[in-house]
């Protein structure tokens, strides 16, 4: 590893803390962003290009990471917002779904089951009776 590969490494290893360290990640994305600023801004000397790294002083770690998390807390809170009608559409589908098949259990299946039998049992005996006084009627 060459002297270049070993101060990148160096800068990452402040600001990327572990494997999967998503602040870190995005920390570091700001220090590249700095360094290119600072780079263009003006022409610097192989020596000073060199240091920059130098500079990557404890309090410039802190201030990239708080503003990496700034930035992911803004984005996640974003995401959330996109997501929440949704979120509430498919939450109040599973309502209804689960009312349903409360309402669709055993217990009112059978109620239902005697209500349709006392209905068609009221409708056959209105039935039955019309035909009656009927036949009587021609019977006389």
């Amino acid at each position: 590893m060459n002297e270049f590969q070993d101060k990148n490494k160096y800068a990452y290893d402040l600001l990327v803390h572990e494997h999967g360290d998503l602040v870190g990640y995005v920390a570091y994305g700001f220090y590249k962003k700095s360094k290119r600023e600072w780079l263009m801004s003006s022409h610097r000397s192989d020596e000073e290009r060199a240091k920059y790294y130098e500079m990557l002083t404890p309090q410039l770690v802190e201030t990239y990471r708080s503003d990496a998390e700034h930035v992911l807390e803004e984005y996640a809170k974003a995401a959330i917002e996109a997501a929440k009608p949704s979120i509430e559409s498919r939450a109040k589908d599973a309502r209804v779904v689960q009312i349903i098949n409360r309402k669709s259990g055993f217990w009112s299946q059978v109620w239902a089951g005697f209500t349709a039998s006392v209905i068609v049992l009221f409708v056959t005996a209105m039935i039955a009776f019309a035909l009656k006084n009927d036949i009587m009627s021609f019977i006389k």
